[in-house]
């Protein structure tokens, strides 16, 4: 068996149907497909019995829910390809994806296979990610190379976007206690492992963008998580050697701005008659010593407009809560201004 491509199901029965046609009709004897429901409420679990019956390259595994990533390491056990592909149930592959992997493995015995990726909406494919790489690649610096050219730009932390050699990533499963950055977690320990990989420059995944498809919450135990990540990343780019100042300062700048994602969130979906109760939130993580550690280490020039003004704020804390209260406001009008226009 050539390919397991697995895919965790949970809840998406309005996009099986479609993420499931594009992988079976192009599965053959040497490939195979394995639905993980993962004790969905919806008619997901149906669809994919549905499925199963009628093509015998697909397998169903029901269980009881325990998140993506018990559903992904599941899969993993049950699989028997040689590469293995992770697939979200509500995206979708190219036409031609496995026959073109096939070629670049035949040519390669790439450990890795990287390949671009598309977005689209209802039926609409209106965005395309290429990402410049070479074509192939034997790693001999290879922990300092990946560092430089994945984890730094982001571009390759989602598993769906990779192949992988089963004997490479052998005994390694994803993290079930990790929510926030499973496949972050689990694709630095890929690259650890790697010895080399090739790339194609054709967009084979396609991720569905749907705006309405999750609820932002802010959650202070989601920072504590981010900084566990973080700790990760850190604790892989000592071992690989990226521990310069420069390394360092870029680390600190990635890490500040992330962060302030969290932060944004929280600004965006906090209620105005909750802001105290927010801004105390903001403030136990723009006080909290790992951030002002990597705040005054980070490079503020390369922060976006937001993430600048908002870092010196931060230190200025006279400013801090005047700052605060008026991005909560802003962000309030925002809200009631997209509120009056879904009434058009």
């Amino acid at each position: 068996m050539l390919f397991s491509l697995i895919v965790p199901v949970y809840n998406t029965s309005r996009y099986l149907a479609k993420c499931i046609e594009s992988i079976a009709s192009q599965l053959t004897g040497d490939s195979e497909l394995i639905l993980v429901d993962d004790g969905s409420t919806d008619q997901s679990g149906q669809i994919c019995d549905a499925y199963a019956k009628t093509n015998p390259f697909i397998h169903v595994i029901h269980q009881e829910n325990a998140g993506v990533s018990a559903a992904r390491n599941r899969g993993i056990d049950a699989s028997e390809g040689d590469y293995l592909w992770f697939i979200d149930s509500d995206d979708q592959i190219a036409r031609n994806a496995l026959f073109d992997l096939k070629q670049a493995i035949i040519a390669h015995d790439a450990d890795l296979v990287f390949f671009d990726w598309q977005c689209f909406t209802e039926g609409h494919f209106y965005e395309q990610t290429h990402f410049q790489m070479p074509h192939r690649c034997l790693l001999t610096d290879k922990k300092r190379y990946i560092y430089q050219k994945l984890i730094k730009d982001s571009c390759y932390n989602s598993v769906c976007r990779l192949l992988l050699k089963r004997r490479m990533v052998s005994g390694l499963y994803f993290q079930t206690d990790i929510h926030s950055a499973p496949d972050f977690v689990y694709a630095m320990e890929v690259y650890g492992r790697i010895q080399n990989f090739c790339y194609l420059n054709r967009p084979l995944y396609c991720y569905y963008i749907n705006s309405g498809s999750y609820t932002r919450v802010f959650e202070l135990k989601k920072y504590s998580e981010f900084k566990r990540v973080r700790k990760l990343l850190w604790d892989h780019m000592y071992e690989w050697g990226c521990d310069s100042e420069f390394d360092k300062r870029h680390y600190a700048t990635r890490w500040i701005c992330n962060a302030m994602t969290l932060i944004k969130v929280a600004l965006l979906e906090s209620d105005w008659s909750m802001r105290h109760d927010c801004i105390q939130k903001i403030r136990s993580i723009v006080f909290d010593d790992e951030f002002q550690l990597q705040l005054h280490r980070c490079d503020m020039r390369c922060l976006p407009h937001f993430e600048q003004l908002f870092a010196r704020a931060i230190l200025n804390p006279v400013c801090l809560n005047g700052f605060l209260y008026l991005s909560l406001f802003a962000c309030r009008c925002q809200k009631k201004w997209r509120s009056i226009q879904s009434c058009f």
